[in-house]
């Protein structure tokens, strides 16, 4: 009697515990399949509050190709931190340059957005961020991909675009005249030919090749009562009473004239005299009712709430690697950062066969990714000179048909941010080469200690989006001689403290994300045993690592049984090892286990002792039997 009862109350007990873990990893994956969803947001680095305008693929030749204006075009990666830190200045270019918007516009395409990967590849762009200047009526062909701008300074590029537009040949009567007044011209017949609105006249003197005359003519053209002409002989000067000390003069119909005497000789000082005379005459610009951003794009992607779980989920379980993470970088940088070449050759396709042969090797996928990365890596191998960007891209895609399903996540999970453009793909990378390095350490698969280190190191010099993030990796890995590594596990550490190294960098960084802080790793709170006595070294004031422990730690975290599946839902995707360990821990925590353990140890006592008391019970009844 006493065992039926114990023996029913377990059963149930275990049942009650997996109804109601199921329906707390149902309610899981039902919160990330919303995410999944997503919901429209804006993307990349700009939005409809910015004066930028954000081209695509798509919208690239209705707003690009064959226009009657001038553009400033900024080629951009919104993983890269160097386009990041560049953004806020870039949205300063474009706030300043607004005033000339009927002749120039400010655009930016967001390369990392895969719908733009043929056009950046066709417009062979190799770095990040980089400005181009199309000029009037632009054509796009393969002859004409824009000029560049060498400069990332606001005035140098303000400059550089003033002369840039001075050649511009328009017949259009609309664009501005910047040729210098003709002799002849004089206060009273400045207005003759103008229209019969314009009743102000600006004159600027200055030298044939001065950008000041030519910026302020750019600046206030939307005034359409104003007329603003410039001056370089210095007879004709002369008539407006303009000289080396006097270079501004305001005119009105009459041929009266009014010396502005600006502050210094900059584009702020003649912008503000100006300025001060059109608001003493009553005079304000001609609104076109454009709002910089209003062709700005809207695409889907996960709102905040959703990010919030995700968040917490990361939070909650601090020490998981999870499989998105690794599957959205692989797939980034072989359906995105690698096709961006036009054509891959010499030193960028060893680089290239050596990526994707590690990838091969010791990759996270499961049977079909890992089909997939054989068959690529086959055919990246089969071309000794040189293979094509946009070949590399179909026949990736193609085997990807071919061995569908291959990825399953389509968010990050691990490298969540939680703002628009923070850790992602970067994040993401990292843990990809840890991984890697950790493969390669606990495998016999390769004798080679630098192979992923020399895979890692060519990726991100030839392919890696963000150029100002590649160059300071590579002074890096030269500074830290990551040639000197003779074992495995030296990789794995000289990976580890580089990643440190760079969280160092930039703590306190626009790109940090203030909910995942940069800090060194593992924390004291996550490895006390990696940290010695005392924990920071006298004079350089470094942490006192156990090399030995971290690495054991570093083994740990990036063992595939610590890889988390955490919004994942096809288990056929997952490597035979992953989907076993998935379909056990998918459903469970590690405090559900804890307690599903004590509470089927605490049946079995509970079993013993009724069994005990049924066995005594039936001894005495039968001792008793015997007395009688």
């Amino acid at each position: 009697m006493y065992f039926d009862k114990f023996y029913v109350f377990c059963v149930f007990s275990v049942v009650f515990l997996i109804v109601l873990n199921v329906k707390s990893a149902n309610s899981s994956v039902i919160n990330y399949e919303k995410m999944m969803k997503g919901e429209p947001q804006s993307t990349g680095l700009y939005d409809a509050s910015d004066k930028v305008i954000s081209v695509s693929q798509s919208s690239f030749k209705h707003l690009v190709i064959w226009k009657p204006y001038v553009i400033l075009m900024e080629f951009y990666n919104s993983f890269c931190g160097h386009c990041r830190r560049f953004a806020p200045k870039y949205k300063e270019i474009a706030e300043m340059l607004y005033p000339w918007r009927h002749s120039l516009k400010v655009m930016a395409i967001d390369c990392s957005d895969d719908e733009n990967n043929g056009l950046c590849r066709e417009y062979e762009v190799m770095a990040y961020p980089t400005l181009r200047y199309f000029h009037l009526n632009f054509e796009g062909s393969e002859s004409s991909m824009g000029k560049k701008v060498d400069s990332l300074d606001v005035d140098e590029i303000r400059s550089i675009l003033a002369k840039e537009i001075i050649q511009e040949n328009s017949t259009d009567s609309t664009w501005p005249n910047f040729t210098p007044l003709e002799l002849g011209k004089t206060p009273v017949n400045l207005f003759e030919g103008l229209s019969k609105d314009i009743d102000h006249g600006i004159v600027i003197f200055g030298e044939e090749d001065e950008t000041l005359a030519t910026e302020m003519i750019l600046e206030f053209e939307g005034f359409s009562s104003v007329v603003v002409r410039k001056v370089s002989d210095a007879t004709i000067a002369n008539k407006f009473k303009l000289n080396a000390n006097s270079k501004i003069a305001a005119v009105d119909l009459t041929g009266n004239i009014d010396l502005l005497k600006p502050e210094s000789d900059s584009y702020k000082a003649y912008k503000q005299v100006i300025s001060r005379y059109l608001n003493r005459e009553h005079l304000s610009a001609t609104d076109s009712g454009e709002s910089g951003s209003s062709t700005n794009e809207t695409v889907l992607k996960i709102t905040d709430e959703h990010v919030k779980e995700v968040i917490e989920e990361v939070h909650t379980q601090k020490h998981l690697v999870y499989q998105a993470d690794l599957e959205q970088a692989i797939k980034y940088t072989i359906f995105h950062e690698i096709p961006k070449y036009n054509n891959i050759s010499g030193e960028t396709l060893l680089a290239l066969q050596r990526y994707i042969n590690v990838l091969n090797k010791y990759n996270p996928l499961g049977n079909n990714g890992r089909m997939f990365l054989k068959k690529l890596n086959e055919y990246v191998k089969t071309h000794n000179h040189s293979v094509k960007g946009v070949d590399f891209e179909t026949q990736a895609k193609l085997f990807a048909s071919e061995f569908s399903p291959v990825f399953e996540s389509k968010h990050y999970v691990g490298c969540v941010a939680s703002k628009t453009g923070l850790r992602g793909f970067t994040c993401s990378l990292w843990k990809l080469f840890h991984f890697l390095t950790v493969q390669d350490s606990e495998n016999d698969a390769s004798n080679d200690p630098l192979e992923i280190l020399q895979a890692m190191h060519g990726y991100v010099k030839y392919f890696f989006g963000c150029t100002d993030c590649s160059n300071h990796f590579q002074t890096m890995a030269t500074k830290r001689k990551i040639w000197g590594s003779t074992t495995k596990d030296n990789s794995v550490l000289w990976l580890w403290e580089s990643h440190n190294e760079v969280n160092d960098r930039l703590k306190g960084d626009e790109t940090e994300d203030p909910e995942f802080p940069k800090v060194q790793f593992p924390t004291k709170e996550s490895c006390p045993n990696c940290y010695k006595e005392p924990m920071y070294l006298p004079i350089s004031n470094k942490i006192n690592w156990d090399k030995t422990e971290v690495i054991q730690f570093l083994k740990n975290i990036y063992h595939p049984n610590n890889i988390s599946q955490f919004g994942l839902n096809e288990d056929d995707i997952l490597s035979p090892k992953l989907a076993s360990q998935r379909s056990f821990t998918g459903v469970f925590s590690n405090l559900d286990l804890t307690m599903g353990m004590l509470l089927y140890g605490f049946c079995i006592v509970m079993m013993i002792i009724a069994v005990k008391l049924f066995v005594n019970r039936g001894y005495r009844k039968k001792y008793d039997l015997y007395k009688v």
